[in-house]
């Protein structure tokens, strides 16, 4: 299960955003408990297929794709993944709070 480890400062950013926005935990029960397994199946998702987008220009030039001979192929797939991306975390800090969790160091800074 994913903690979002190498995700969690630009989640944090987000949930203040949305917090910001008037976010909140949900009130209903069911929904709470609809948000609770997207939140499961979510993680598994993204350790599954989401994490390797955001991290697939580490792996480029040993595979011979590089920005420098492949400028214009390179910068449209890191558009495409960078956006894909993003969404998808922006749902995972939206389910967070509406579930009313916090990310470990957001927990702590709210703490001091």
């Amino acid at each position: 299960m994913s903690d979002y480890q190498y995700s969690k400062k630009d989640i944090e950013t987000m949930m203040r955003r949305f917090k910001n926005e008037g976010a909140g935990k949900v009130a209903l029960q069911g929904v709470y408990d609809n948000l609770l397994n997207l939140k499961t199946e979510i993680e598994k998702f993204y350790d599954a297929f989401i994490f390797y987008l955001d991290y697939w220009k580490t792996d480029a030039p040993f595979f011979g794709f590089c920005k420098d001979t492949h400028k214009e192929a390179f910068d449209r797939t890191d558009y495409i993944t960078r956006e894909i991306t993003k969404r998808f975390l922006e749902i995972y800090a939206l389910i967070l709070i509406g579930l009313g969790e916090e990310t470990e160091s957001n927990s702590e800074s709210e703490k001091k």
